[in-house]
């Protein structure tokens, strides 16, 4: 096959050879060279140019008229001549191009014979080795068919191989084109890599000199309110890792729990807390079980026949749950290990009346089973349902601690004492010593979070007053407020009801603040009674943290531990309903009529009442607070549709109280957390008094820390100094004032309302008063005024005590 292609090949060569040389011979051989062509143009040309040049001229063109027919003639004679040349040139080119045709032909022959040695070449090899493959099969008869002889036996000659390896083979030249591709592909990877990594040393190197820049510009205050940021984080860090720590030991403890739980043979941990759960809920829960995956507690409630998880529970139930469970873990390891004692901390935290009885019983029960039990509460009620049982009682010794002053009226300059005259005596009635910032006969506007249209709801069930409020069920008012077309449910009626019960009860809780316990879940007093300071500022906190508790923080409404341990305090001087009823705080004006209203009684030895008029701010301080007041709550109204109006009318008599003394704990101050106070409290500053007489180069030294120098406790001082003097000055206000240079009572006394605002409205917009603030509103005209209407009114450090 290799011999006929070369053969067929050979012959396809001898035709181009043929035809070649027959076109060869026919062709002109009057060609002249192209070089003779072009000089003769160029002699041509030149004869024209000098021509026109002569006749160009100025003398020759003003004897133009007289041999002009001569001229004409000449240059028709020329103008012939050049076509005559042109028409022979023409000629000429025809030639020329046939020559290089002629040129052209010679070549293809010179390349034909070139060719035709080469397969007449190439055929002799392929001959030869026919021939030397026919001797090798007639010497070797085994072989049947033709195998293929590698180059290495010399079986093909060079030239035979080069031939195998020439493009016009068509394997070489794929090849070549397929390389090809392959490396500009790889080319342009690489260019593109190339750009890539150029353009990011390019940004690291802007940004290693934006780096390398001076840090000149940045003021010292701003590196100081830098480093003083670092240090809140770093605290908050650490607050949040303790915090993660006692989550990790909970959930520790919780893992054990439920270990212990699976090892426990055919559920009987679990079968014996159903019997204790389902005796203390009187039947209403019972049937534990574990869930699909081994990792939870359903609960059956029996009256819904339904399951439940303990997230879906009341806080009393799981605690009643967790008491079983405690019960029941105890119970089982006394039947393979032993019994130990169990130590009980105040379970009754939620649990009612029944329920508490319930437990003590169950808790005796256990006890005659040769189970020692040891219970701690602080509750006196809780103790009496053990001292009804016989159970002996122990009583540890109370530590001594110092109660926190009852805030009074601020005492004012101007105080009118009319004549004492005798007056009709007048029935007495009780009152009591602590501030109760609701009471029964109070509005229902004074409830914190109303909207316009609940306040209208109210109104349009007939419900005026807190009495009334708290006289109904949540589900009556609700179904009253339905048939009214008002679209308010039973969860939040109840809410209503539990804000009005805690403000109305607990001394000193105010009512957003209220608003904001029972919102974190904890519902009544005596529930907030039975709590530790620590665990309610844990449930408030975590609530704050949740979308729904934001608007707590966006309002300004927070928490710190010295507010919830005044709770916990607070709570536990609570009075009843039927006291409420029969005694009224004695800073709250009567509920007599508008004559009787400015005429307080007081029962002396004899049968005559004389009047004695309470402190009271000036006519004119007090109209201008009362209509500020009203204007704000207007304001507030049509921004947040919520209605916040004083429980008392316009002719009730203004009292403004302190918010500071010093003989509060110094955790009580501007500017001082808990981590600080404790720093504090190390080096003997417990109270704001130990604070105010304290040199405050002598604390900072002290202290030994980098980032509280003495110009840091000055400000301290100064602040709290401020706080304690002027009423009603809340702790930003106080940060917010000595930051714009104004320490003294006196100096904020003396300041015009316009003149202040302009200094402190400004500070208000940078980034240490909106860390002051922390997203609270921002002072305003009204404010302002206020705090200098205070100031006037403010007492002397020394009887802040």
């Amino acid at each position: 096959e290799r011999r006929q292609e070369l053969l067929n090949r050979r012959q396809r060569w001898n035709q181009i050879e043929q035809a070649a040389r027959l076109e060869f011979r026919t062709t002109p051989d009057n060609v002249q060279p192209a070089q003779d062509t072009l000089r003769a143009l160029r002699a041509l040309t030149q004869r024209l140019e000098s021509r026109v040049e002569t006749l160009s001229r100025p003398e020759l063109l003003q004897t133009a008229s007289e041999d002009v027919a001569t001229s004409i003639q000449d240059l028709k004679g020329e103008v012939f001549a050049l076509c005559d040349y042109l028409t022979s040139q023409e000629a000429s080119s025809s030639i020329t191009q046939a020559s290089a045709e002629n040129q052209r032909v010679e070549r293809v022959l010179q390349e034909a014979e070139f060719m035709q040695a080469d397969l007449e070449r190439q055929l002799e090899d392929v001959e030869t080795d026919l021939a030397r493959c026919e001797d090798l099969l007639a010497g070797n008869p085994r072989l049947g068919t033709p195998q293929e002889v590698s180059p290495g036996h010399g079986c093909l000659n060079h030239a035979h191989a080069e031939h195998l390896r020439h493009p016009e083979s068509g394997e070489g030249s794929a090849d070549l084109e397929l390389q090809l591709r392959t490396l500009s592909s790889r080319a342009t990877d690489l260019q593109l890599q190339r750009r890539a990594s150029q353009a990011m040393i390019d940004d690291i190197e802007k940004r290693i000199d934006r780096t390398r820049q001076p840090t000149g510009s940045a003021a010292l205050e701003e590196l100081d309110r830098i480093h003083a940021l670092i240090a809140e984080t770093q605290e908050e860090i650490n607050a949040t890792a303790e915090r993660i720590a006692s989550l990790r030991r909970t959930e520790e403890q919780l893992t054990t729990l439920l270990e212990s739980l699976r090892a426990q043979p055919d559920a009987a941990v679990l079968d014996l807390a159903s019997g204790y759960l389902s005796r203390l809920t009187d039947g209403e829960y019972g049937t534990l079980s574990q869930d699909a995956d081994n990792t939870g507690i359903m609960v059956t409630n029996h009256a819904l026949r339904q399951q439940t998880t303990v997230r879906q529970l009341s806080r009393g139930i799981r605690h009643l749950l967790a008491l079983s469970l405690r019960l029941a873990l105890i119970q089982s390891r006394a039947h393979d290990h032993g019994r130990a004692p169990l130590i009980l901390d105040d379970v009754f935290i939620s649990a009612d009346k029944d329920a508490a009885q319930a437990t003590v019983d169950l808790l005796l029960e256990i006890s005659e089973s040769g189970q020692q039990i040891v219970f701690l509460t602080s509750q006196a009620d809780v103790s009496q349902v053990f001292e009804e049982r016989d159970v002996p009682i122990r009583l540890l010794d109370e530590p001594e601690l110092e109660e926190t002053p009852i805030p009074i009226p601020v005492p004012v300059a101007r105080i009118s004492t009319p004549e004492p005259e005798p007056v009709q005596p007048a029935p007495a009635t009780n009152s009591t010593r602590w501030l109760f910032y609701l009471e029964l006969d109070s509005s229902v506007e004074d409830l914190s979070g109303l909207t316009i249209a609940e306040l209208q709801a109210l109104r349009g069930s007939g419900i005026e007053t807190i009495d009334q409020l708290l006289s109904i069920s949540s589900e009556s008012l609700s179904d009253i407020m339905m048939a009214a077309g008002y679209s308010i449910g039973p969860d939040r009626v109840r809410a209503w009801r539990g804000q009005a019960e805690l403000s109305t009860l607990v001394p000193m809780l105010r009512r957003g603040d209220a608003e904001m316990i029972y919102a974190s879940g904890i519902h009544t007093p005596l529930e907030l009674s039975r709590m530790r300071p620590e665990s309610i500022f844990e449930i408030v906190t975590r609530h704050q943290e949740t979308t729904e508790g934001h608007r707590f923080l966006r309002s300004g409404l927070t928490i710190d531990r010295q507010q919830a341990i005044n709770w916990s305090r607070w709570s536990q001087h609570s009075r009843t309903l039927e006291d409420a009823r029969s005694s009224r705080s004695h800073f709250f004006g009567s509920t007599k009529p508008e004559s009787e209203r400015n005429t307080g009684t007081r029962q002396s030895g004899t049968n005559v009442t004389r009047r004695q008029p309470k402190p009271v701010l000036s006519d004119e301080s007090a109209v201008a607070i009362k209509q500020r007041r009203k204007n704000r709550q207007k304001r507030l109204s049509k921004r947040t549709a919520t209605v916040r109006t004083p429980a008392r009318s316009e002719s009730d008599q203004e009292e403004v109280r302190f918010y500071l003394s010093r003989s509060d704990d110094v955790e009580a101050a501007p500017s001082i957390g808990p981590k600080t106070a404790q720093r504090l409290s190390r080096v003997g500053i417990y109270t704001v008094d130990d604070l105010l007489t304290s040199e405050a180069g002598d604390v900072s030294d002290r202290l030994k820390n980098r980032r509280v120098n003495s110009n840091t406790v000055a400000q301290w001082q100064k602040q709290a100094s401020l706080m304690c003097q002027v009423p009603g000055l809340r702790g930003h206000d106080s940060q917010i004032l000595v930051a714009c240079g104004i320490v003294e009572a006196a100096q904020l006394a003396a300041k015009r309302p316009t003149d202040l605002l302009t200094v402190v409205g400004p500070f208000a917009e940078t980034s240490e008063g909106e860390r002051i603030l922390r997203g609270g509103r921002k002072p305003d005209l009204e404010e302002v005024t206020d705090w200098i209407t205070w100031a006037q009114h403010s007492r002397p450090l020394r009887s802040a005590a």
